[in-house]
């Protein structure tokens, strides 16, 4: 079995806009990418074989989506504005994002998972 969570989260860490959008995007390169590499095998993978890399990119999908919600909580809290203290929120990092490198990113990722 592959190690799923280091590709992902080494795609998503390059990621010049960590959205949602930006992450699934990622997520269902992986997914056909898996895909394509799994059909080609010679010899081909049982049908057992296939559910199971398939359920283990899945799980690793699910971490990097709890992980990324952790790190949104702890960014929201750090961003709250403090008016006791007269300090405002300071600008979200993913304000003014601009996808641009979404064909390098989805060239990495084929790559590293073949």
């Amino acid at each position: 079995m592959a190690d799923y969570y280091s590709v992902i989260a080494r795609a998503v860490s390059r990621l010049p806009c960590n959205t949602g959008e930006a992450r699934h995007a990622i997520y269902e390169q992986a997914r056909t990418a898996l895909r394509e590499a799994l059909s080609n095998n010679d010899p081909p993978f049982s049908e057992t074989e296939l559910a199971n890399e398939q359920a283990a990119l899945d799980a690793c999908i699910r971490v990097m989506e709890v992980v990324s919600d952790l790190r949104g909580v702890a960014r929201d809290d750090a961003q709250t504005p403090n008016p006791a203290l007269g300090l405002p929120a300071s600008q979200s990092p993913n304000q003014n994002c601009a996808d641009d490198n979404d064909k390098q990113n989805s060239l990495q990722l084929m790559v590293l998972l073949h």
